[in-house]
């Protein structure tokens, strides 16, 4: 990262000529709830500046602080919610600096140590390649204790768009797109593109790299079933397990293609079956509202 050497004495003496109204985060002392003020001036000095002047910006990071007086930055689904409201590139490219890249901004108290439960009856054998199309969230299920249903995976109309590169059999690139009832007269729609390699021998363990509201993005997929029926009708179940930002993450869901309201009998068996190898009972995953297809957001 290039050096910047340019830091003016007015945003070093007082962060609040940047922020008028006062903002929360900027008033606390050095380490304060988690925010390091003067790492974010000195090595997001750009991000910090623009972020000063957009009030929807300085809202975002009050949310961010303002749940609770002794925590920042460490409920997740709280700050989610704060990200998705207040939807602004600005916010998300001071997100990028201030705690992807730099570490200004950690949450506190830190987080407590998870450790995931990984499955280990997955499907034998998985061609990434076979992902190449859009798949839509059939169900989904959160087996950790750190983000509750709905909303991480059962959003309106998510899916999963997959596209490779005919030479490279081991990766794959892909596209989550969803949407977000803000208010009743607000609804939002985010897409978010990441990474896919193959991690096993068999293709059945497979590592996802990204980036969401400017937060790094990690994900071990750990493929449980996938099954075929007709000429281009399927689904795959897999478990995931990472990190999103400073929070663990830690889930199950069932992709199918193309989209439809009602599997077949042999099919649902078949899915409880896989889900229930691994300890996990279909019938309390959560479903997205993906009704009417043709009105799902799309890029």
């Amino acid at each position: 990262m290039v050096a910047r050497h340019y830091i003016t004495v007015a945003l070093f003496l007082s962060p609040l000529l940047l922020f008028p109204s006062a903002i929360s985060w900027t008033k606390l002392p050095e380490n304060g709830r988690g925010v390091n003020v003067t790492c974010i001036q000195e090595k997001c000095l750009e991000e910090y500046t623009s972020c000063a002047k957009t009030k929807l910006c300085e809202d975002a990071f009050q949310c961010f602080c303002n749940k609770s007086v002794t925590q920042c930055m460490y409920d997740a689904l709280w700050d989610l919610r704060c990200f998705q409201y207040y939807n602004d590139d600005v916010l998300y490219r001071l997100a990028a600096c201030a705690v992807t890249r730099e570490g200004c901004i950690t949450p506190n108290p830190p987080m407590p140590e998870y450790k995931c439960k990984k499955p280990t009856n997955l499907y034998p054998k998985f061609d990434i390649r076979t992902l190449a199309d859009t798949w839509f969230v059939y169900r989904g299920y959160p087996a950790g204790y750190h983000i509750p249903v709905p909303p991480v995976d059962c959003y309106d109309c998510q899916s999963y768009t997959f596209s490779y590169d005919l030479y490279n059999t081991t990766a794959c690139q892909g596209k989550k797109q969803y949407s977000v009832n803000i208010r009743a007269d607000l609804q939002r729609n985010f897409t978010y593109k990441s990474l896919f390699v193959v991690k096993s021998p068999t293709g059945n363990i497979i590592q996802s790299t990204g980036t969401e509201f400017g937060l790094f993005r990690s994900d071990e997929f750990r493929i449980l079933d996938y099954y075929y029926w007709g000429s281009a009708t399927g689904y795959v179940l897999a478990y995931y397990c990472g990190t999103f930002g400073f929070w663990p993450t830690e889930g199950v869901i069932m992709l199918i293609r193309p989209w439809l309201f009602h599997l077949p009998p042999d099919v649902i068996k078949r899915a409880e079956q896989a889900a229930a190898s691994n300890g996990y009972d279909l019938s309390k995953f959560c479903t997205p509202n993906n009704k009417p297809y043709a009105t799902c957001y799309r890029t």
